[in-house]
């Protein structure tokens, strides 16, 4: 119950902070807020959401904030989940008339946790490891504020001694501000 109410305040701190911005013209750098269902495959599968905001500090160039939250696999008799901070640098370029492109690389904290119960007794491990990440995507413009989007991510995370990776596909919408 205490992720529910966190993933609450943080997609509402998320949005609250992207409506407060000033509006912004297609000629001028804006914010766009967003949000994203997608599927992740390697070392943690399933599926999750994504929830952000985008700073234009040109056209072309914005800085984004990327909340992300996945899903313990159904079936698979551990309970597990995992929550990542992204922090990243998005470049945009034009195609045509509501259509773009971007390229997105940052860094990414994920913390990750699984319990079982086994003979009884519920055993408990989690961790917090600091990352990489990289990515692109399309998006299109159904209004002058309102689009789709979608996309891929790589993720790289370092812990004592190993490294984990996260790839995950996503679809969602956005909304400039």
């Amino acid at each position: 119950m205490k992720k529910h109410g966190l993933l609450a305040a943080v997609l509402i701190l998320a949005l609250s902070t992207g409506l407060s911005a000033a509006g912004s013209s297609a000629d001028k750098p804006g914010m766009q807020v967003f949000g994203d269902l997608g599927l992740a495959v390697s070392d943690f599968e399933g599926l999750f959401f994504d929830a952000g905001f985008q700073y234009g500090f040109s056209p072309k160039l914005f800085g984004e904030f990327l909340f992300e939250y996945y899903f313990s696999p159904a079936g698979s008799g551990i309970d597990s989940s995992a929550w990542g901070l992204n922090v990243n640098g998005v470049y945009k370029h034009g195609l045509s008339d509501g259509l773009s492109l971007f390229g997105k690389a940052g860094v990414c904290l994920i913390h990750t946790s699984a319990s079982v119960v086994f003979m009884g007794t519920k055993i408990s491990a989690s961790d917090s490891d600091i990352g990489f990440n990289a990515g692109g995507g399309v998006e299109y413009a159904l209004s002058e504020n309102m689009g789709l989007r979608g996309g891929a991510t790589f993720k790289i995370s370092f812990a004592e001694g190993e490294t984990g990776t996260f790839f995950k596909l996503y679809a969602g919408f956005f909304y400039g501000l």
